[in-house]
């Protein structure tokens, strides 16, 4: 069987000239049909934060106020002391930081306390910060919760993207 180059696929494509449709426009995870899944969500957080630290970690501990961490590791779906789930934590050299992911559902009734027993207790033994990702609420049912809204994030990332971008550029 032959394999056909991304290129050659995307020229075949072009060429068809398939009719505009009216349909809003989709995105990967609407296309996988899992649009509204936290914890797909979750998982691909962790991934880019473990795999581009740089960006996406600094991005989201920038909103934090928290600056010159070094990336150590990413876990997902953490069980704590009341077998409840954390849905990311990262640990850095100075921090440990548990992350609730909201999408469309509020964070009432959320084992915080849990949590941040679980953040306090850990092996690490560092400071910790708990934290609230959410795309709509604008404060966090427990005053010990730092909120971040994924508008925000979103946007730091873009942010430190170009930085990124630009300084690939200019080390040419």
């Amino acid at each position: 069987m032959e394999l056909i180059n991304i290129e050659e696929l995307i020229k075949v494509l072009n060429d068809l000239n398939l009719p505009k449709t009216n349909d809003e426009k989709k995105n990967f995870f609407d296309i996988c049909g899992y649009p509204h899944y936290e914890n797909v969500v979750s998982n691909v957080l962790a991934y880019f934060f473990e795999k581009y630290p740089e960006i996406f970690l600094n991005s989201f501990l920038t909103l934090l106020g928290i600056e010159n961490e070094i990336f150590e590791g990413v876990e997902r779906e953490v069980l704590t002391e009341e077998n409840k789930r954390l849905d990311i934590v990262i640990t850095t050299n100075n921090r440990i930081i548990g992350i609730e992911n909201k999408i469309y559902a509020n964070d009432k009734n959320q084992p915080y306390e849990d949590y941040i027993a679980y953040l306090k207790d850990s092996e690490e033994k560092k400071p910790y910060t708990m934290v609230l990702l959410a795309i709509s609420q604008n404060k966090t049912s427990n005053e010990d919760v730092k909120l971040i809204n994924y508008k925000n994030f979103l946007n730091k990332i873009k942010e430190n993207l170009g930085k990124y971008i630009s300084n690939l550029e200019s080390d040419d």
